[in-house]
């Protein structure tokens, strides 16, 4: 399937990214309070990795049927998170979580439950990002 072309000139993507990256940061921490009751500065990182990635995905392949792009989008997410976990818990010992209590984990740094957690939150934030598109960034589609 052949990607939307991009339609946004140079500084409106500059700025469009700059409101990703910090929403994403704020957006992944929030949630990991609620969930957890705290949170880690390199959170804020993966979650705005994450949300530019989930973004620009909704964003290029709006053709695609949105459970595939949920599908793609906890893939995606589900690595950063391993990734991290690998290079914060394991390499540097900072112990910001450990899954290695919950069933089908993989080294303690990701399981099943979370993947399939950020599925189905990919599902509603299709519909955010398109209305972050269309209302703030007023571009079409």
């Amino acid at each position: 399937m052949k990607p939307v072309p991009y339609t946004h000139n140079p500084m409106q993507r500059a700025v469009e990214s700059f409101f990703l990256i910090l929403s994403g940061g704020v957006l992944y921490c929030a949630l990991e309070i609620l969930e957890r009751g705290r949170t880690h500065p390199s959170m804020a990182v993966c979650g705005a990795v994450c949300f530019v990635f989930v973004y620009r995905l909704n964003e290029r392949y709006t053709r695609l049927p949105v459970l595939l792009r949920a599908t793609v989008g906890a893939l995606f997410i589900t690595g950063v998170e391993l990734f991290a976990g690998c290079l914060l818990n394991l390499g540097l010992g900072l112990a910001v979580w450990d899954y290695s209590s919950l069933p089908y984990h993989f080294l303690g740094q990701i399981c099943l439950r979370y993947s399939i957690l950020w599925f189905l939150l990919c599902i509603p934030l299709s519909g955010l990002c398109y209305l972050i598109r269309r209302h703030v960034f007023l571009a079409n589609g």
